[in-house]
């Protein structure tokens, strides 16, 4: 008897996002081209269909490039690289790639600018008091240099607003930043007083669970004008704000994805016991959701896991890392065996994680039988797709350098470093 696999189909619609005048219309002659499904484009309304043949309902899909119109880029980047097979339609966004780029460069000049001015005067301000100045000031400059290193990635997520579902008065805080005028900007913002707002929506209540559809819908507007703020705090550097709104969403609403994203912001402040305390929080609630969906939600356990190993690496709980990346890494290898184009670069990733931590607890052989299993998955990687794996073929190659180097076996520590050189220059 002939078995005939099942089809399944999955819709979408791809737009273009016009920063002049901050709207999206649906674009046509997007291609896309995703593990297990033909390549397809867009049509003249924006609508695409997917038909995969060999994934279901609920599996995460993969991008074999990312969504092509020649001289754009994705937009909704992070929404579009966590698709998923799903029943309701996918929203594809592209925008044109040099404003996108003029812009992300203006949201960080603009922040640089403002911080340089605070940074200036915090200085002048120590050097009136001129009390420990020497140690205070290499203190200040090192809070400073980090905020501006954080900024070319805050700037991005800058770029990625989209205006045309901003409300006038949020509207007008971003017109007043563009231009430049970063403290009036920031001083409307905080007049907005959006965390007592949005405490104030909740109370209504629940929050999704409005008595009218006018209720709700204010609600919604207040909580996305909340999440822009956040982005606008962190490009301008101002962190304990963009925290107090971090926690009071991932307090009051309790999802999943905002408690995540409050422990992440913790662990790379480090603010080491709540970053701690809200991964192992979120950690729960998708290991139980996992019980429910594995195939949504076990993706979810290993990334949490994966960002808490490296977190207890930081503060030197080895023993606790090591026990984060051993249930990632055997959770990830049953996804990296369904799917491995979604998921064998998160194998590496933790294996090469776990070869550091061998690394530095002198536990060599442990370390290169990790090591020589990144490499076989990182070559693979590489055959599939070089340009965007070389980086974790150069990541194991360097790791096989260190250990043998720390092994003294120094002869092979040189030859992988060569090939590393190679690899890097390809």
């Amino acid at each position: 008897m002939l078995v005939i696999a099942k089809v399944v189909s999955q819709q979408g619609i791809a737009y273009f996002y016009d920063y002049k005048t901050k709207t999206k219309t649906p674009i046509a002659n997007v291609s896309l081209k995703v593990a297990y499904a033909k390549p397809t484009t867009s049509g003249s309304d924006g609508k695409f269909t997917l038909e995969f043949d060999g994934l279901g309902i609920g599996q995460k899909i993969t991008h074999s490039e990312q969504p092509y119109y020649k001289g754009m880029k994705v937009f909704n980047k992070k929404e579009v690289d966590n698709w998923f097979i799903v029943h309701a339609p996918l929203r594809l966004i592209m925008c044109d790639y040099e404003e996108f780029e003029l812009a992300k460069k203006d949201w960080y000049e603009k922040g640089k600018a403002s911080v340089i001015k605070r940074r200036d005067a915090e200085i002048a301000t120590l050097k009136k008091e001129n009390e420990d100045y020497g140690r205070r000031l290499s203190e200040l400059r090192e809070k400073y240099n980090s905020i501006l290193d954080d900024m070319q990635k805050n700037a991005d997520a800058m770029a990625r607003i989209d205006q045309s579902e901003l409300d006038d008065q949020m509207q007008e805080v971003l017109d007043l930043y563009q231009k430049g005028l970063v403290d009036e900007a920031m001083q409307k913002l905080s007049d907005m007083h959006l965390e007592e707002t949005f405490i104030k929506t909740l109370d209504r209540k629940h929050f999704f669970e409005q008595e009218t559809n006018v209720a709700k819908e204010d609600s919604l507007q207040v909580l996305a004008k909340l999440r822009s703020s956040i982005d606008l705090y962190k490009q301008n550097g101002e962190y304990d704000k963009a925290k107090e709104c971090l926690k009071l969403l991932a307090d009051k609403l309790n999802t999943t994805e905002d408690i995540f994203d409050y422990a992440y912001f913790c662990f790379k402040q480090n603010i080491h016991q709540e970053a701690i305390d809200y991964f192992q929080k979120v950690l729960g609630m998708y290991r139980s959701l996992a019980k429910e969906d594995p195939e949504v939600y076990e993706s979810n356990v290993v990334a949490t896991l994966n960002n808490m190993a490296l977190l207890y690496h930081n503060i030197q709980r080895d023993t606790e890392s090591e026990q984060m990346n051993k249930e990632a890494l055997e959770i990830c290898r049953g996804l990296a065996k369904a799917n491995p184009q979604a998921y064998e670069p998160d194998l590496v990733a933790i294996l090469l994680n776990l070869a550091t931590l061998y690394i530095e607890t002198q536990r060599l052989k442990e370390c290169e039988q990790i090591c020589k299993e990144a490499l076989g998955f990182s070559n693979q990687l590489a055959i599939n797709n070089p340009q965007d794996s070389n980086i974790y073929v150069a990541l194991s190659k360097a790791s096989m350098a260190r250990l043998y180097n720390n092994t003294q076996r120094f002869d092979e520590s040189e030859n992988w470093v060569r090939r590393l050189e190679r690899t890097n220059n390809c």
